[in-house]
């Protein structure tokens, strides 16, 4: 399966987002819009630290989705 061979900086996006084996393009994009709806800063202007994930969010998504596409 995918999830055998994954990279250190994709299990840290796994985690991220909440993530746990066996996952599937649909489980990574469940996760993903899940938390940007709780993290996006439009609805967190003041929060730093809610930006800082929002953006740990975005590229673990990237790194995932990468991961599966190219299968």
């Amino acid at each position: 399966t995918i999830e055998q061979d994954l990279t250190r900086e994709e299990q840290k996006s796994m985690d991220i987002l909440g993530l746990k084996s066996p996952i599937n393009i649909e489980k990574i994009k469940k996760a993903y819009k899940k938390l940007v709806k709780i993290f996006h800063p439009d609805i967190n202007k003041e929060n730093k630290d809610a930006e800082k994930l929002f953006k740990e969010i975005n590229q673990a998504y990237r790194i995932l989705l990468k991961k599966f596409l190219k299968k």
